[in-house]
């Protein structure tokens, strides 16, 4: 396995750079030349909320069972709902949402969907004009694992903004109602919960046996989580032992929520050993020495859908790839009611590869229906690979 000291990112405007990868395929070496240390990161869009989830507590329907910092509960989803009224005399003009659960969830607002989530260790932030003056619904469909005796929890930190500044704070709290079952149309405000219990006080936040969750900033400031993983194909049955050399297309395709456009994403990237990364079918970054993972940072032109593509090299012996992306959104040109949102995509069994390196294979209208999932090779911690901090 090669150490070459050197590790580089190219950052450039995806509206202006177009690489063949088909072309590229064969300038491994050349690579090392051409490019130099260079970062560019471009600071996400702002936003005026400071939410964390200091004061909330994680929460599940009744069924939870206790445990130390926690909560086991069946399989399945839950339903929770939380009634909110406006200040007299004010106007929300948007509201931020910072959440996660264990393990998944849908968010609503007033009926609408406004994002979708997991991989616990991660919270997904949105932002949206979807309340109103008076009466308001939150409504979350929150989903336990798929054991009979599993973690369940959801934690959530709402601020709502008005028109004069001031704002309001609601927390997952005993406030909250929440059913073991999910009824069509709970969503709605006019919804009758007459009999639904309280939430269930699992833990709070920062006593909990989840532990910290990693919160998307601006700009963001990456370490990987537990929560990505190490992916590679299924070649060899230990691919963190012994891989086949030669390089490896990877690509996985992300749909912004409803009425929503990509704009910018920040990446955390490495592989063993050798990778050029593209979004959109343009070339963002390349690096070797895997002990030291790559952070950039790029607006990207807005799009309903991007497409993030990989061309991994492996030169002998143990082959992997890992990225983190936290993925900008706003709402799309014409839509009021659309927000914005921040999420997570990590390196897990949703990416596809193939064997060869196809021509076009990091274009967004390739048609990679035929490829077979990646391969989970191992969580960032513990590992084989050992990251330096990121350059």
């Amino acid at each position: 396995m090669p150490s070459w000291p050197l590790s580089y990112a190219l950052s450039l405007p995806l509206l202006s750079l177009r690489v063949s990868s088909h072309s590229l395929v064969h300038l491994h070496c050349s690579l090392r030349m051409l490019f130099r240390p260079i970062l560019a990161l471009v600071v996400l869009v702002a936003s005026t909320a400071a939410l964390d989830f200091n004061n909330s507590t994680w929460i599940w329907a009744n069924d939870s069972v206790p445990t130390s910092g926690g909560g086991t509960t069946s399989a399945g989803a839950r339903a929770f709902r939380r009634r909110f009224i406006t200040h007299d005399r004010k106007t929300p003009t948007f509201t931020d949402i910072l959440i996660t659960a264990d393990e998944n969830f849908t968010f609503y607002v007033n009926h609408e969907k406004v994002g979708t989530g997991a991989y616990y260790p991660l919270a997904y932030a949105f932002r949206t004009p979807l309340l109103r003056s008076g009466e308001n619904m939150f409504a979350v469909t929150a989903t336990s694992g798929s054991k009979s005796s599993t973690p369940g929890g959801l934690l959530i930190a709402i601020q709502i903004t008005y028109n004069d500044g001031s704002t309001d704070t609601v927390v997952s709290d005993t406030h909250w109602l929440a059913l073991t079952s999910v009824p069509d149309g709970y969503q709605n405000l006019t919804f009758g919960d007459g009999s639904w219990p309280a939430a269930v006080d699992e833990s709070p936040y920062a006593n909990s046996a989840w532990g910290p969750i990693t919160i998307p900033a601006n700009p963001q400031t990456f370490i990987y989580t537990n929560a990505t993983n190490w992916i590679w194909t299924n070649e060899t049955s230990k691919p963190s032992v012994t891989a086949l050399v030669g390089s490896r297309p990877f690509r996985l395709t992300w749909t912004a929520p409803s009425g929503q456009m990509v704009t910018s994403a920040s990446i955390l990237i490495s592989s063993d050993d050798e990778y050029m990364f593209f979004i959109n079918g343009n070339m963002v970054a390349g690096g070797y020495n895997y002990v030291v993972s790559q952070q950039l940072s790029t607006s990207l032109a807005p799009a309903a859908k991007v497409v993030f593509a990989v061309n991994a090299t492996n030169y002998g012996g143990p082959a992997g790839f890992i990225a983190e992306i936290q993925i900008t959104t706003t709402g799309a040109p014409g839509c009021t009611e659309c927000g914005s949102s921040r999420s997570f995509v990590i390196t897990d069994e949703s990416w596809k590869w193939t064997s060869t390196v196809p021509a076009g294979f990091e274009v967004p209208g390739y048609d990679d229906s035929s490829w077979s999932p990646a391969v989970y090779v191992v969580a960032v911690t513990p590992a084989y690979w050992q990251f330096k901090p990121s350059q």
